[in-house]
């Protein structure tokens, strides 16, 4: 058994949403920490952490403690999505 207690999960929406905003001319690379996608174009980057969207009847996904704690730090900007066009709501609000 390994001591890395730490076990990043791909959600669901990641792969579908990496595919469609490289069709979009977006730069992505899937760095999974501190968050899942590093998202650039025209000089700008934003880091966007990727949960699987609310089902009925249950949660949608949560972000880690380690993961919160990054949103309340970090500087820069960062965001947080469950579908390509939350995804695209927010790089439009930061610019992008």
């Amino acid at each position: 058994m390994s001591i890395n207690r730490y076990n990043p999960q791909t959600d669901k929406a990641q792969k579908d949403i990496v595919l469609a905003l490289r069709k979009l001319g977006y730069s992505v690379e899937i760095i999974k920490l501190p968050l899942d996608l590093l998202i650039g174009k025209n000089g700008i980057n934003v880091l966007i952490e990727i949960k699987n969207p609310k089902a009925k009847g249950q949660t949608a996904g949560k972000l880690s403690e380690k993961q919160e704690k990054f949103f309340q730090t970090w500087q820069g900007q960062c965001a947080m999505a469950s579908s390509l066009d939350e995804v695209l709501i927010n790089l439009k609000a930061l610019g992008v």
